[in-house]
């Protein structure tokens, strides 16, 4: 097991369905320090979300903006995704076939959880339909750390 120090917890978060300023404001009543962003193409549709931007506002507010995308999933491998099975499908892929070819990625985010208390970005609100959700799994079997999906009040 590899020791991180500084973190005993690993957090995810989804941007689907809030504002930024609700986004912004779990994070700092999370005391998160460092956003992860694990999107393989940083660009939304929703205002302040796409890379640059959510750079700019998350600097403007004191926590670090790191975009990774080979933890990411290609967009081809996202288009048939019709039910819960389909993205189980995507997600087991993922783990067995994406990640082992990202170890050096993955040696990153490890050393950049171990600097500061840090979440890991994408767009679904629902974990469940994240592939963040798998990646943090592999990240606290591999370190220990719990994983906190963070959600918001509504």
């Amino acid at each position: 097991m590899i020791s991180v120090s500084k973190q005993t917890s690993i957090y995810t978060i989804g941007y689907e369905g809030v504002v930024f300023e609700t986004f912004l404001r779990k994070l700092k009543n999370s005391g998160i320090k460092q956003l992860i962003d694990v999107r393989r193409n940083p660009i939304s549709r929703k205002p302040g979300f796409s890379k640059n931007k959510l750079a700019q506002k998350l600097q403007a507010e004191g926590i670090t903006y790191i975009h990774i995308p080979e933890l990411g999933i290609p967009s081809e491998m996202r288009r048939e995704l019709n039910n819960k099975e389909d993205y189980v499908k995507l997600f087991d892929k993922y783990e067995t076939d994406l990640l082992p070819t990202a170890q050096r990625q993955k040696e990153i985010l490890i050393n950049l959880l171990e600097e500061k208390p840090s979440v890991l970005l994408c767009f679904e609100s629902d974990p469940e339909y994240c592939h963040r959700t798998r990646l943090a799994k592999v990240i606290a079997d591999e370190t220990g750390l719990q994983q906190i999906h963070l959600h918001y009040s509504h």
